[in-house]
């Protein structure tokens, strides 16, 4: 192996070949992640994941396909080359990582697996079983209780809420802070 001086062109076919291999890799995992959608996005089943799983090792094996069937030397040989590259690659990332994902194999908390689950894309802590829950709470909307009144009714909301005239001093508020706040 030698290396040389890059001219304009190789950096225009390489720039080419390496767009192709992003582009096909983007569009097989928006494919087959289209064509295997789960019914519940938090918890996909092992039937669900293993069509995944095929649809991302066929995914491969055409990449691959394509990468050894393609023989030349002009920018159509490489762009198809980097496309083959890009969806064989892309993946193969993808299939360990619902192969993993899976079998629950990186379910440690030791530093190999904490890189492994970071190279495959599972290191965060919201992708593991244990912390894989669903907040219904916090997709509400958030209603403001004072939305539409005057001052007038906003001082009284506040007293009655805060009981103003109570002997409790943590529930009293500074007047001209609350004025202050209100009319900003």
């Amino acid at each position: 192996m030698k290396f040389k001086k890059p001219s304009g062109g190789d950096i225009g076919t390489s720039f080419a070949s390496v767009g192709a291999g992003v582009a096909s890799g983007f569009g097989s995992r928006a494919i087959i992640d289209a064509a295997t959608k789960p019914a519940i996005e938090l918890a996909p089943t092992k039937k669900e994941l293993n069509a995944k799983m095929l649809g991302q090792g066929l995914a491969v094996v055409l990449g691959l396909s394509l990468v050894a069937a393609t023989s030349g030397n002009d920018s159509g040989a490489h762009i198809t080359k980097g496309a083959g590259v890009g969806m064989a690659v892309v993946n193969a990332i993808d299939f360990a990582a619902t192969y993993t994902k899976r079998n629950d194999l990186l379910t440690t908390n030791t530093a190999a697996s904490r890189v492994l689950r970071s190279g495959l894309g599972l290191g965060c802590p919201c992708n593991s079983p244990a912390e894989q829950r669903y907040y219904p709470a916090l997709a509400q909307p958030i209603i403001d209780p004072m939305e539409g009144m005057t001052m007038a009714e906003r001082v009284a909301y506040r007293d009655a809420m805060l009981g103003k005239n109570s002997s409790n001093p943590l529930l009293q508020v500074n007047e001209n802070a609350w004025q202050t706040a209100i009319a900003s």
